[in-house]
């Protein structure tokens, strides 16, 4: 909509060289009366820096970042001894507000995160060259007639955010994971008609004008960098793929164990609680495990690994940031005889956030897989398109009648009788899943968790999709 996220501002250094030739004192004292005019400072906060530096120095630092009010005042002194230096920093103008997807610049401004990592060379520009004559005392004089390049001013971004959505995701998920008192979540919203990213955020975060102040791990982009077994998210996989081959009955009943765990080739297969007797709309609705793994058992190995393959998972997602991770899915010849009934329920896979979100728009965008992207055109400083990106679909993941046959069956999941019923709103039909994984840790499960949902709506005609992911949640570790 316009709103300028991040733009390049100019300050000035203020130094004085007091021994410099024809620098009267007189003159010099006038500079910190003008300074003090400036700023909230007082003139003798000046005279004591003049006062206290090295004998003989002959720059003096009074100050790095004053306005363009200052430098004209300055300049317009004449005085010798004045020197004044042109610096550019870089600006967030809304702080943290989408700071793991804008990224930030080192001292060189050079982008080394997000987007201004990702599009650095179109962001930057080139800078000038003219030729000079120096002389013996190394004195720069203008070579009159010397061909000149003059500098390209860099582009301009405008990205697919919201940033009025992107600031409710944001202080929405910092109120999440305060009351789960969770060490840290995501989220990410997408329209799935285009695979643009509506909003994406990590908390904690940081602020790109300080990125230093925070931790290095607050400014880790975990919505693309974090790869993490999912849990019950991933049965979209198995729903998907046992409705195409049709190896799955909706009028069949599935008769789970009273204890609600069963022993599969040698290892437990457990529900979070006893389920008793499902059809396959329940087995989803209510997330059983048990079920869902022997619903997978009739599928074939290498047939599993193509319909995950196809909702991207085990490659990259192509997303216009650095630093994302390509997951991990073992191919079928590398599995073991537990490996798919325990991928089915989304363990021995390792997904991103951003991956379980694009599979999610898949499923809501009647089947097609997009690429998702940040950045919709490129402007130069005229304003003319230098680039426009078009909604690109990577190919069609999931059979649309499969689609439309799946989808009340995901929108059970927010009901009553679904474990998301509490992601349910009055007057907005939602589709989705949720998600509950034993972390990992050192060669072993431990009693840590991650939870997670992810959704779309309207069902109808979805226009957002939504994933919420909570890292170690203390409140309560299911993703509903």
């Amino acid at each position: 909509e316009g709103r300028l996220l991040v733009t390049n501002s100019v300050t000035y250094l203020v130094a004085i060289d007091p021994l410099a030739s024809q620098a009267r004192r007189e003159k010099l004292n006038k500079v910190p009366d003008v300074l003090s005019h400036f700023t909230n400072r007082p003139a003798s906060h000046y005279q004591q820096i003049i006062r206290n530096a090295r004998p003989g120095s002959r720059y003096i630092i009074l100050g790095r970042e004053f306005n363009r009010a200052v430098f004209d005042s300055l300049s317009s002194l004449n005085i010798r001894g004045v020197i004044l230096e042109e610096n550019f920093r870089r600006r967030y103008n809304y702080g943290e507000l989408a700071a793991h997807t804008l990224g930030y610049v080192n001292q060189e401004l050079v982008g080394v995160s997000g987007l201004e990592g990702y599009y650095d060379a179109y962001l930057r520009g080139t800078d000038g060259a003219r030729q000079v004559r120096k002389d013996s005392r190394n004195r720069s004089r203008e070579f009159v007639g010397a061909p000149r390049k003059m500098p390209e001013t860099g582009l301009s971004l405008y990205t697919t955010i919201d940033a009025k959505i992107q600031a409710i995701v944001e202080e929405e998920l910092r109120r999440g994971v305060e009351h789960a008192r969770a060490q840290k979540g995501t989220a990410i919203v997408i329209d799935p008609r285009t695979g643009a990213i509506v909003a994406l955020a990590n908390y904690p975060s940081f602020n790109p004008n300080r990125p230093g102040d925070a931790p290095v791990a607050n400014r880790r982009n975990t919505a693309i960098g974090d790869m993490i077994e999912p849990g019950s998210t991933f049965k979209l996989v198995t729903a998907v793929a046992a409705v195409d081959r049709k190896v799955v009955d909706f009028d069949e009943v599935f008769e789970t164990p009273a204890n609600g765990r069963t022993l599969i080739h040698g290892q437990w297969m457990r529900d979070h609680d006893p389920l008793g007797n499902m059809n396959f709309r329940q087995v989803i609705e209510r997330s059983s495990n048990i079920a869902t793994a022997w619903i997978a058992m009739r599928l074939k190995p290498d047939d599993y690994y193509q319909y995950a393959r196809n909702l991207g998972f085990g490659s990259s997602t192509g997303i216009d940031l650095i630093g994302e991770e390509t997951g991990r899915l073992h191919k079928p010849f590398n599995w073991s005889l537990v490996s798919l009934p325990w991928m089915s329920v989304g363990y021995e896979v390792q997904v991103t956030p951003i991956q379980m979100a694009m599979a999610y728009a898949a499923f809501a965008n009647d089947g097609k897989l997009m690429r998702p992207y940040i950045v919709d055109r490129i402007e130069d400083e005229r304003g003319r398109v230098v680039q426009q990106y078009r909604p690109q679909t990577l190919r069609q993941a999931i059979n649309p009648e499969v689609v439309n046959t799946l989808k009340p069956v995901f929108q059970g999941v927010v009901s009553d009788s679904g474990t998301a019923r509490f992601a349910a709103v009055d007057g907005l039909s939602i589709a989705g899943k949720t998600g509950t994984a034993q972390k990992f840790i050192d060669g072993s499960y431990r009693n840590r968790y991650r939870a997670s949902f992810v959704g779309f709506y309207p069902v109808e005609n979805p226009r957002y999709v939504c994933l919420v992911l909570m890292d170690e949640p203390r409140t309560s570790i299911y993703g509903g």
